[in-house]
């Protein structure tokens, strides 16, 4: 009953602008549901058993190592270190580092 509320309420439009409704040939179609995705594991990394556990919790902030250059806003106003190490806990508890590469120096502003 909805779709033949719908089309009235369609053909009731076209006449209202002037439109034959005999005009149209859409019909809306329905459309089939997507197939499910299958399972994917929490768990990233490698498949040898090494891969970290979801839930990474930092142990302590202060452990943080950081590259001696510093990181600019785009606007150049503020600077701050670039992070080179953290050290960190999953939900197993294990503990592992998470190193970071030195960035670069950004390309220089258009004039």
């Amino acid at each position: 009953m909805a779709s033949h509320l719908t089309d009235d309420f369609a053909n009731d439009l076209r006449i209202i602008v002037g439109v034959n409704p005999n005009l149209s040939s859409r019909k809306d179609r329905v459309l089939t549901p997507a197939e499910p995705m299958p399972q994917i594991s929490s768990r990233s990394g490698s498949t040898d058993g090494n891969a970290v556990d979801k839930g990474i919790t930092e142990v302590d902030y202060l452990t943080r190592k950081y590259h001696s250059k510093m990181l600019k806003t785009t606007d150049g106003l503020i600077s701050f270190p670039a992070i080179k190490q953290i050290t960190a806990i999953d939900n197993k508890g294990e503990r592992f580092t998470l190193n970071f590469a030195e960035p670069k120096d950004p390309p220089p502003a258009p004039t």
